[in-house]
């Protein structure tokens, strides 16, 4: 029997470069999105292995979430938002066939104004 791939359908994900949007006195008010890339997903839950290396290295995750492969994505560069939430990326894992990748996400501050 042949292998089924799994669908993500657990919602849609946009990710893509914000600027910070600031009041008239430089306070931070939200962020503003610059471009952006939809892609559905699936919700991961965060193993105890994820949880034991991030505190090694001195991060946190809130999300965990898997997509389909896409190239050019740059980590670093990009913000993540889920239902009107916004997150860092803190890791992108490609599976090692290329046909998927796990999204470690941490929350950007509460209220982040999107």
């Amino acid at each position: 029997m042949a292998k089924v791939n799994e669908l993500p359908i657990d919602g849609m994900l946009r990710f893509g470069k914000y600027a910070t949007k600031r009041d008239e006195n430089g306070k931070k008010v939200g962020y503003e999105l610059l471009d952006h890339h939809d892609l559905f997903f699936n919700y991961l839950s965060i193993r105890q292995s994820d949880t034991t290396y991030f505190d090694s290295i001195g991060k946190t995750v809130d999300l965990k979430v898997k997509t389909y492969y896409v190239t050019g994505v740059e980590q670093q560069s990009v913000k993540v938002l889920i239902e009107g939430e916004l997150y860092d990326v803190t890791m992108i894992d490609p599976d090692f066939k290329r046909e998927y990748m796990f999204w470690y996400l941490t929350k950007v501050g509460v209220g982040s104004g999107i």
